[in-house]
């Protein structure tokens, strides 16, 4: 169901992924929101899916 307002940025969702083929993602993962609302452009929303799971190896990023 697609929401009907612009969220704000910083606004946590969950969003069903299960529209895609695989190797993408097709599962249901909770997102954020990181793009504000931009004039023209109220239709468009950027967010990051939020992975629950932890990585299976660390890495020292720097």
């Amino acid at each position: 169901m697609p929401i009907s307002f612009h969220p704000r940025a910083g606004r946590m969702f969950v969003c069903d992924f299960s529209g895609f083929q695989p190797p993408e993602m097709v599962k249901v993962r909770p997102v954020i929101v990181i793009s504000p609302k931009l004039p023209f452009r109220a239709e468009i929303v950027t967010i990051v899916p939020i992975s629950l799971t932890a990585p299976r190896h660390d890495l020292p990023f720097v």
